[in-house]
């Protein structure tokens, strides 16, 4: 009974998998490789790794700075609040990267590749904010004697956001395609 039952949603990549006769688990479904040699394959990672290295030390260093703002203003705050959990999710996605074996399986490919765009885009857009929140503040409240500090802090923000952008741009620009169950790519 629960062998024939077919799982849907977070959970559907389940069915690509049947116990042998020896009862280890198998997979069955599809894998990618990318299309790059291994040299350009290991530097793309090293990228990606570099940028969210700088994304997630500019978040937590502008965490640690009393910028205007940051002690009390929501609009200030919220932004930052996404961006911690946008970078843990980048870094979430980074390490799952790294930590599969290749060629990568449908279900971390689309986890991980797939998905890092997606999760870099979201991170630039709440440094943009974040960055467009602290002058906001600037104007309305001025610095309260911290203007260097509002200097670093719009700075970090800045580096989040470019360093975000680069690395939705590296991982768009690499080029994966499926291959076949025993890692040969499959005759057209």
């Amino acid at each position: 009974m629960a062998e024939g039952k077919k799982r849907r949603g977070r959970r559907d990549h389940l069915n690509d998998f049947y116990r042998d006769v020896s009862g280890n688990y198998v997979y069955t479904g599809t894998c990618y490789v990318c299309r790059a040699a291994e040299k350009e394959r290991t530097a793309l990672l090293r990228r990606v790794w570099l940028l969210t290295a700088v994304m997630a030390a500019a978040v937590v260093a502008g965490g640690f700075i009393s910028a205007p703002g940051m002690d009390r203003c929501f609009y200030v705050l919220l932004p930052y609040a996404a961006e911690v959990g946008l970078t843990g999710s980048v870094v979430w996605a980074t390490v799952r990267w790294q930590a599969r074996e290749y060629p990568m399986r449908e279900y971390v490919y689309r986890a991980t590749v797939q998905a890092l765009p997606g999760r870099c885009l979201g991170e630039a857009i709440a440094a943009g904010v974040g960055l467009a929140a602290e002058v906001v503040y600037l104007l309305l409240s001025g610095s309260g004697g911290r203007g260097a500090l509002a200097a670093a802090y719009l700075a970090l923000k800045a580096v989040t956001l470019v360093a975000a952008l680069f690395a939705r741009q590296l991982v768009r620009r690499s080029a994966w395609e499926p291959v076949g169950k025993s890692g040969e790519i499959p005759a057209e």
